[in-house]
């Protein structure tokens, strides 16, 4: 799976950088295109991002997702003020056309889950490990070591939007290389790819397709 972080608060002021963040993302869209891997966009304002119309057009089933800031996020955050934002965030996506069900963080998040159910949201992806909330959260996503490809883990792979403007051609250069290295395995059947919210949602429709049994009819055979 590739997760994109599109851009962030600190950035916004930043005109320069703006324009160079939507040129390299229409660039990595394409590289995913020639791949045909669809990503998970997270964008701190999906409602007003530049990329938000191209990601919807895009024959790709891409996802765009909540890019949390830390200002709202972090574990120090209280429930108001995560409340507060994210309702914001979510009804101005709603609003554009956009329905979000994943909330990206790039450390640790706030452990208000159930305001998270609250707005809708099924995923929480975060590049900071944490078993308790893995366990907690069955959606929730975290980074997994490289080896765990080849043991036939989950690997969640998270590009840096500014990173991606600093590292220019040659860092998507190595995003075509890797991308082209997963078409291969993808093609013999070792791999598959998807966005976060489409694996959530794979993963609920195979629980739900396994019959259940009663406790009570059980006890009584």
């Amino acid at each position: 799976m590739v997760s994109v972080d599109v851009d962030a608060a600190d950035v916004r002021g930043d005109l320069n950088l703006q324009r160079a963040l939507n040129s390299t993302s229409v660039a990595l869209l394409g590289v995913l295109a020639n791949h045909g891997v669809a990503g998970t966009w997270a964008m701190s304002d999906p409602a007003h991002s530049l990329m938000t119309d191209r990601l919807l057009s895009d024959p790709l089933p891409h996802e765009l997702a909540l890019l949390g800031e830390a200002s709202w996020t972090a574990p120090t955050m209280g429930r108001a003020r995560f409340s507060r934002e994210l309702a914001e965030r979510v009804q101005q996506a709603a609003q554009r056309g956009v329905k979000l069900g994943t909330l990206a963080v790039r450390e640790t998040a706030a452990p208000h889950y159930d305001l998270l159910v609250r707005a809708g949201m099924s995923v929480l992806r975060s590049t900071a490990p944490d078993a308790r909330r893995a366990n907690w959260w069955p959606t929730g996503m975290r980074m997994a070591a490289p080896s765990s490809a080849a043991q036939g883990g989950l690997i969640t792979w998270v590009l840096d939007g500014p990173k991606l403007v600093e590292g220019g051609a040659s860092f998507l250069r190595m995003v075509d290389r890797v991308l082209a290295y997963a078409e291969r395995r993808r093609h013999e059947g070792r791999l598959q790819t998807s966005t976060l919210q489409a694996f959530v949602d794979g993963q609920l429709r195979r629980r739900e397709s396994f019959p259940s049994n009663s406790i009570l009819r059980s006890e009584a055979a």
